[in-house]
C-alpha cells in the first residue's frame, strides 16, 4: 500500500484519418488526344523519376481528319513549288528587281517551305506516336492499361504519387475541439502487420467547423 498524491496525467485522444500525398505531390496523367498504347513502360508500385516515359501512345484520326490532313497537305505542296519557283527567278534577278518583291517572295517561300516539313512529318510514321512522362518524381498507382487499348482524349491514364513526404488529413468532433491546439503531440500508427509509429505536428485547421480537419505532416515510405 502507498498513500495517494498528485502524478501527471496524459490524455489521449484517438483520431481516424487517412494518408495523402503532401502539396504538389501527386500527377494525374491523361491522354492529350485518342490514339492507342503501343508500348507500356511502368508496372503498378513501380518508382519513376520526373519525365520517366511511362507509355507510347499512336494518334489515330479519324476519316474527315484524314481527309483534311491530306487535303491541306496537298496545298502547302503545291504552295511550297510556286513560292520555291517564285522565289529562284527573283533571285536570279536580283539585281534588277525590287528589293521589297524579293524580301517578300523569300519570306513566302520560307514560310512555305516550314509548313510542307510539318505535313511530310505528319505523313511519316514515327511522328504519330508520342510519349507519356511523369510530370513528378513518385510511385505509379493501380492502372488497367493494355498495349492496344484504344484511349480517349482526357482519359486518365495514370496516376503517380511523391511518397516521400506525405500529408496525415484526420477528422475531430466539435466536442474534442478544446483538446487540439499547436502544444499537442501527435504520434501516427500504422495498423498493418509491420506496426510503426512516428511523429507528427499540426499544420492546418480545416474552416469546416462541425468536424474540422486536422493536417499533420510525416515523411517516410
Amino acid at each position: 500500500t502507498d498513500f495517494s498524491d498528485y502524478s501527471e496525467y496524459n490524455s489521449i485522444l484517438k483520431l481516424y484519418g487517412k494518408v495523402m500525398p503532401a502539396t504538389n505531390g501527386s500527377a494525374q496523367i491523361i491522354a492529350p488526344q485518342n490514339g492507342s498504347i503501343v508500348s507500356l513502360n511502368a508496372s503498378i508500385g513501380q518508382k519513376v523519376g520526373k519525365g520517366q516515359i511511362l507509355a507510347v501512345v499512336e494518334q489515330n484520326l479519324s476519316t474527315s481528319e484524314q481527309v483534311q490532313v491530306s487535303t491541306e497537305k496537298t496545298n502547302a505542296d503545291a504552295e511550297y513549288e510556286v513560292a520555291k519557283k517564285e522565289y529562284e527567278r527573283l533571285k536570279s534577278i536580283q539585281d534588277i528587281v525590287a528589293k521589297k518583291d524579293f524580301q517578300q517572295s523569300e519570306i513566302r517561300f520560307k514560310a512555305a517551305e516550314a509548313n510542307k516539313k510539318i505535313f511530310d512529318n505528319l505523313s511519316s510514321g514515327n511522328n504519330k506516336l508520342y510519349v507519356i512522362k511523369s510530370p513528378i518524381d513518385g510511385v505509379v498507382d493501380n492502372f488497367n492499361l493494355s498495349i492496344g487499348q484504344q484511349m480517349e482524349q482526357g482519359h486518365v491514364m495514370f496516376n503517380v504519387y511523391n511518397t516521400q513526404k506525405l500529408k496525415l488529413e484526420a477528422q475531430v468532433f466539435d466536442k474534442d475541439l478544446h483538446k487540439i491546439n499547436k502544444e499537442v503531440n501527435f504520434i501516427v500508427e500504422c495498423v498493418s502487420e509491420n506496426h510503426k509509429t512516428k511523429s507528427a505536428k499540426l499544420t492546418a485547421f480545416s474552416n469546416v467547423e462541425s468536424r474540422q480537419s486536422v493536417l499533420s505532416n510525416h515523411s517516410g515510405n
